[in-house]
């Protein structure tokens, strides 16, 4: 049976002494605080910087109401005229009056608030036949109206919530913008697949509803701005379940 010869190491020799003694170099003294402090400041950037989340569709401006109209409600003269195009009107407010036979005397009153459009025929005086257009009402007022942006892939629904606060960026041409801030009021889906956000403007004029109103302009939505640590971390705990399911 041949004899197993073992090696036996002094760990008190000179050369082990020496190599135990021995002061490592200056890469690896510093090495682990390098990385450490990279570490930190990854971290420290992830959470001042942020990832905004995002959505490419189209954009369009609808009223609440469409314009309406006040029509003749009996032939007569039109009388005790007093206003004029582009008068804004509260709802219920006089407009005028139609005598009719039998000195029978209608009332007209603007069914909404609104700004007066009137018919370029009409004046004072003037005999109208039953069913006659005299006036439409216009919606003027921002609150009247409701930002409409519609994207055909589904949104990241756990990201948005009604009432939350966006920001809507139209884009008038390739190097001109405008933007909008809303909040979410709803979001709605169609047979095609398409989605459907309904934002409540905060900053809408009068000037941006003669401008956006009846027409359609490529937007984006900015439904999110979290900071980069949030969106690793979430992005990390989603892998997670995943990786779970697939065990």
């Amino acid at each position: 049976m041949e004899k197993v010869h073992e090696t036996k190491f002094n760990i008190r020799s000179e050369s082990v002494q020496e190599i135990l003694g021995r002061v490592p170099n200056a890469f690896i003294r510093w090495g682990n605080t390098i990385i450490l402090f990279l570490i930190l400041g990854i971290l420290i950037l992830s959470s001042v910087i942020h990832y905004p989340i995002v959505l490419e569709g189209n954009f369009e401006l609808v009223p609440n109401a469409v314009a309406k109209e006040v029509h003749a409600p009996i032939s007569g003269t039109f009388i005790k005229w007093t206003g004029k195009n582009g008068l804004l009107v509260e709802d219920g407010e006089r407009l005028g009056f139609i005598s009719g036979s039998q000195n029978t005397v209608f009332e007209l009153n603007s069914p909404q608030s609104g700004s007066l459009l009137v018919d370029p025929y009409l004046k004072e005086g003037n005999y109208v036949n039953k069913g006659d257009l005299l006036f439409k009402i216009l919606l003027t007022k921002p609150t009247d109206y409701n930002l409409y942006f519609t994207v055909n892939t589904e949104p990241p629904f756990d990201a948005i919530k009604e009432g939350q606060h966006v920001q809507l960026k139209i884009y008038v041409s390739d190097l001109k913008h405008v933007v909008f801030l809303g909040n979410i009021g709803n979001i709605s889906s169609s047979k095609t697949g398409a989605y459907e956000f309904k934002i409540l403007a905060n900053n809408l004029s009068s000037n941006s509803i003669s401008k956006f109103l009846g027409k359609k302009y490529k937007a984006e939505i900015e439904i999110d701005n979290p900071k980069l640590i949030k969106y690793f971390f979430s992005s990390s705990l989603d892998d997670l379940e995943l990786f779970k399911k697939d065990l």
